[in-house]
């Protein structure tokens, strides 16, 4: 019984295998959204070549009873977490914090009082890099729930059937990932400001 189960397992790796570059050719676009929405630009292409070359080699470890889709973003993020790692991150987010200036306080007043920010502000460099470090300190779940959205534009039925949930859940989702990208977003700002006023003499 054993050996008849492993080979189904086998069969359907080998299936998947060989129809590995019709599902890259399928993800390629989603997985550069998602990459983005994690990683600063100039790492992006590298980051999305590594994902893939690393599902490629792990092909034969996939359970085809998940998404592929949800895989293949887990690697992403380990490949996202690394580049953080190599990169220095809370140097990067110190910097950024820094270049915001007097827009820190407008942003830390926006975020308590949950209003819109001015698009001036949401397009500079420094505040999508504090975003892109909030957006990372959520889950998984709430990551998916967001990139997929507001990044990809997808309906709440393409979410649904891309997590494999139901509309009314997807909305639930929604609302608990804003509030905590909000309160991730807070954290961190007011964390960096602490450390700011630390080093000062």
């Amino acid at each position: 019984m054993k050996n008849a189960m492993a080979k189904t397992v086998d069969d359907e790796t080998a299936g998947l295998a060989q129809s590995w570059p019709a599902a890259v050719d399928a993800l390629l676009g989603p997985m550069y959204r998602f990459v983005r929405a994690l990683a600063p630009a100039e790492a992006v292409d590298d980051l999305v070549q590594e994902t893939f070359v690393a599902a490629s080699h792990g092909i034969r470890q996939f359970d085809q009873r998940s998404p592929l889709w949800n895989w293949l973003t887990a690697i992403a993020r380990n490949k996202i977490a690394d580049h953080y790692r190599r990169s220095g991150s809370r140097g990067v987010l110190t910097e950024a914090l820094d270049m915001l200036g007097s827009d820190h306080a407008q942003v830390q007043r926006a975020l308590l009082s949950e209003s819109a920010l001015p698009d001036e502000i949401c397009e500079r460099r420094e505040f999508q890099a504090l975003a892109r470090a909030a957006l990372c300190a959520l889950s998984p779940e709430q990551q998916e729930c967001l990139v997929g959205r507001y990044y990809e534009a997808l309906s709440l039925d393409e979410l649904g059937r891309r997590l494999g949930t139901s509309r009314s859940l997807i909305n639930t989702r929604l609302y608990r990932a804003r509030q905590a990208l909000r309160q991730a977003f807070l954290r961190l700002l007011l964390r960096n400001k602490e450390d700011h006023q630390e080093s000062l003499p």
